[in-house]
């Protein structure tokens, strides 16, 4: 029987660096652009007929916008 999806979802990994002059508080919303290059697709079977898509992005690089 083919589960239906559910979710599609993104997990980032790795780490970039940001200009030393830029300030960032505990608990400050920030926007973050990121680029980045698929590395793995995993299929979760979430046990109730249904499935997410999980896409694992590495970080290549990325900007804080705001």
């Amino acid at each position: 029987m083919e589960k239906s999806l559910n979710e599609k979802i993104i997990r980032i990994s790795g780490s970039g660096c940001i200009n030393n002059q830029t300030k960032i508080e505990l608990g400050e919303d920030r926007e973050v652009l990121v680029r980045g290059s698929v590395v793995k697709v995993e299929e979760k079977d979430n046990q109730d007929g249904t499935k997410d898509i999980v896409y694992i992005i590495r970080i290549l690089s990325l900007e804080l916008v705001k």
